[in-house]
C-alpha cells in the first residue's frame, strides 16, 4: 500500500483544513476540519465520485463522476467529516445501497451544514 499525506492549498476552502491519503493511486481518503462560516468551494469531480460522511448525523453526501457539488458551514461551531473519493464507476445507487447497509441516510447535492 503506498500512502501519501498532504494537506489542499488555502485557496480551496476559505477557513478548514483538510487532510488526504491517497491509497495505492485508487482510492483517497479525507479528513475534513471545516471552521465556522466556511466553506469549500464548489468544485466538479472529473475522474472520481466522492462522498462527504457526516457522523454526527449519520449522513452521507454523493457527487458522482461528471457532477459538482460544494460544502457550507453556515453554523457557528466547527465540523469535522470524512471523505472518501474512488475512481472506479460506481452508481449512486450502488454506492447508497453501501452506506445505507451500514445505517446512513444518503444525499446528492451541495452540503450545507446549519
Amino acid at each position: 500500500m503506498n500512502m501519501l499525506i498532504t494537506e489542499l492549498p488555502e485557496d480551496f476552502t476559505d477557513g478548514g483544513k483538510v487532510y488526504k491519503c491517497m491509497i495505492d493511486g485508487e482510492y483517497e481518503l479525507q479528513s475534513l476540519d471545516i471552521g465556522p462560516y466556511t466553506s469549500i468551494q464548489s468544485h466538479k469531480h472529473v475522474k472520481e465520485w466522492e462522498a462527504w460522511i457526516r457522523f454526527d448525523t449519520k449522513e452521507v453526501y454523493i457527487c458522482r463522476k461528471g457532477e459538482s457539488h460544494a460544502l457550507h458551514n453556515l453554523s457557528g461551531r466547527c465540523v469535522y467529516l470524512m471523505a472518501i473519493k474512488g475512481k472506479k464507476d460506481y452508481s449512486y445507487n450502488n454506492l447508497a445501497f453501501f452506506f445505507e447497509a451500514i445505517g446512513f441516510k444518503v444525499y446528492s447535492g451541495n452540503l450545507e451544514i446549519r
